[in-house]
């Protein structure tokens, strides 16, 4: 606020527009921060959400490896002892990627043999028919239930 001793016509009216703008406590300072506050935070939440996708699709792409290589293992340990006839109708085996179970069932000439692969975070069941004459596969499915 502005004190004159001495108030002429000229100053008079320059005191009535200084007076309100120095009692104002409007500022954009203030609400400029909060709106650089605000879109600081959304660029880090969103690096957040970014890595945390990431790290999902890592241990998703992981565990798949892992199936894969676990399930192509069994199934040489699987022809072998069909080829081996020595098969039995349960089973289990271990290998370093984890453990698979199988069950093992005949009818009408085909050898019908389920898996249920477990792999760390992971485990899938896979189905498949062989010709019980020469051993060879007829049908495949993978991934009947995840």
């Amino acid at each position: 606020m502005i004190k004159q001793t001495i108030i002429t016509g000229k100053t008079k009216v320059i005191c009535r527009l200084i007076e309100p703008c120095a009692r104002s406590e409007n500022g954009f300072i203030l609400p400029i921060t909060m709106m650089i506050s605000c879109l600081f935070l959304l660029f880090i939440l969103h690096a957040i959400v970014m890595l945390d996708n990431q790290q999902r699709f890592y241990h998703a792409y992981e565990d798949k490896v892992q199936l894969t290589t676990l399930r192509e293992n069994v199934l040489t340990q699987v022809n072998q002892k069909i080829q081996e006839q020595s098969l039995d109708a349960h089973g289990h085996f271990d290998d370093v990627g984890g453990t698979a179970d199988y069950s093992c069932t005949a009818n009408n000439g085909l050898l019908h043999v389920t898996l249920s692969l477990h792999s760390g975070r992971a485990q899938e069941t896979d189905e498949m028919d062989y010709l019980e004459a020469n051993g060879q596969p007829s049908n495949w499915v993978e991934r009947t239930s995840p």
